[in-house]
């Protein structure tokens, strides 16, 4: 296997700024008293110092993604039919699908890759989706296939848009076991919380945010991360949070995303934040965040990310830059799939290559397809 060699270790100062940047996010987002009950103070992030690495790369590009146009939702469309058991039940959902969309403007190998409630609901969006037609991706005037995604939501119209009064209470007593420091209570109230939830998508989101909060104090950063992702569920605005608990699930986002070097998605939560009420201070710090990254993303300076396969036999990530490859493999990766706006490129993968997205439109997914519990990291320059 061709890896590249480490020639020295350097510090941008674009790398610099990100770092300060994000330990005073965390403090800002993370020191506020906020007026809703069930939200409460949580301590710092330790901000690690990553180092970024100029490197001998390996050699010339190989894959090149042109312009592409890519598929459009034709109306009308069909929605799917709600589980009707999950409807009795009052229970919610949203499932988000990636799939492709062929030539004809038909979608195939639908797929939902991150769901909340039965599964009876994942069934019901892919059979509504299989009906819907596109007008397809063309590239040079032709219509080729594409990747695409929806996310489908389920939601009963005359449902509480809130949480009930017995499940704000158990998030009070929650609150006060994590500020003591008491996680006999904490894990028993967690329990309750889990047992109370009525599976509504505010029930779920609020659910999650103090799972985040619990996690922030007995858990890893990844745990953390995902229980934020679900709570904002990946939503622009506040959807099933209140406003005020969504601008401090982005808040504690943010530097997450930073600390792994996910950058793009660290980008798009900046992006939502900005958007939000927030005082001058808050939007001085965030637009350093923002001129860091794109400091970052526009100079020639590489960096790594570490990454393991899990048990689905498939890691992704949102590319922040338009050259990757991959180093330090140990274990197997069989393939990589690109995922840009309008194409999808799969390639059977090859140690000691360098791939490069030509005029990139709309953002690039790359996932790495192996055997679970390989290692490797990614470069991206």
């Amino acid at each position: 296997m061709t890896t590249s060699k480490t020639v020295r270790e350097t510090r941008t100062v674009a790398r610099t700024e990100l770092n300060d940047q994000r330990r005073k996010i965390t403090s800002f987002f993370g020191s506020r008293v906020w007026v809703i009950a069930w939200l409460f103070f949580l301590p710092s992030l330790a901000a690690d110092e990553p180092s970024t690495q100029e490197i001998e790369q390996p050699s010339e590009p190989t894959v090149e993604v042109d312009s592409f146009q890519g598929p459009r939702l034709l109306a009308p469309v069909v929605r799917p039919v709600y589980p009707h058991g999950r409807l009795i039940a009052g229970e919610e959902s949203w499932v988000e699908l990636n799939f492709m969309v062929d030539s004809e403007g038909k979608p195939y190998e639908i797929v939902a890759t991150d769901s909340i409630g039965d599964s009876a609901f994942k069934s019901a969006a892919i059979r509504a989706v299989r009906k819907w037609r596109y007008r397809p991706a063309s590239y040079n005037g032709k219509n080729i296939d594409a990747g695409a995604r929806y996310k489908v939501i389920f939601q009963i119209e005359d449902q509480p848009k809130a949480v009930t009064r017995k499940f704000a209470r158990i998030q009070s007593e929650l609150r006060k076991a994590i500020t003591g420091d008491d996680k006999d209570k904490a894990d028993e109230y967690m329990r309750m919380l889990d047992r109370e939830r009525k599976l509504t998508l505010y029930e779920d989101a609020a659910f999650n945010l103090s799972k985040y909060e619990y996690l922030s104090k007995w858990g890893s950063e990844q745990e953390q991360l995902e229980a934020l992702d679900r709570a904002i569920a990946n939503e622009r605005v506040a959807k099933f949070l209140p406003t005020e608990a969504f601008v401090f699930a982005l808040g504690r986002q943010l530097p997450l995303l930073l600390k792994k070097r996910d950058y793009q998605r660290a980008y798009r939560t900046y992006q939502r934040l900005i958007r939000q009420d927030i005082d001058e201070e808050a939007k001085s710090w965030l637009a350093g965040v923002a001129e860091a990254l794109d400091e970052l993303k526009n100079n020639q300076q590489s960096y790594d990310v570490a990454a393991t396969i899990p048990d689905s036999s498939s890691w992704s990530i949102e590319l922040f830059k338009d050259e990757f490859w991959l180093e330090d493999i140990e274990g197997r990766v069989v393939e990589l799939k690109l995922r840009c706006f309008g194409d999808l490129r799969i390639i059977r993968f090859e140690p000691g290559i360098k791939y490069k997205v030509e005029k990139p439109y709309g953002f690039c997914n790359l996932e790495v397809l192996g055997d679970k519990e390989s290692t490797f990291k990614l470069f991206q320059s």
